[in-house]
């Protein structure tokens, strides 16, 4: 498919050109003591949208996500 587009690239020279775009992950402690994580993914330089245009892909494989974990209550064992 990226032959018939012009692009005539090895796999391992593409490699280099995906691996620009990146996943970041932002984590913060709350003062409730929850914990809040945010993910959300960089937007791809012009050769690589060229590639993605190709593919017929979205530019932006991973939307943006937050996470928010609670703290567990602490569990007393049953002493008997």
């Amino acid at each position: 498919m990226l032959r018939k587009g012009g692009i005539k690239a090895e796999w391992w020279s593409l490699r280099p050109v995906m691996h620009k775009q990146t996943v970041a992950t932002s984590t913060a402690s709350l003062s409730n003591g929850e914990k809040i994580a945010v993910r959300k993914c960089s937007e791809p330089e012009d050769d690589l949208l060229q590639i993605y245009d190709m593919l017929k892909v979205g530019h932006i494989p991973i939307k943006a996500r937050k996470f928010v974990w609670t703290p567990k209550a602490d569990i007393k064992k049953n002493e008997s």
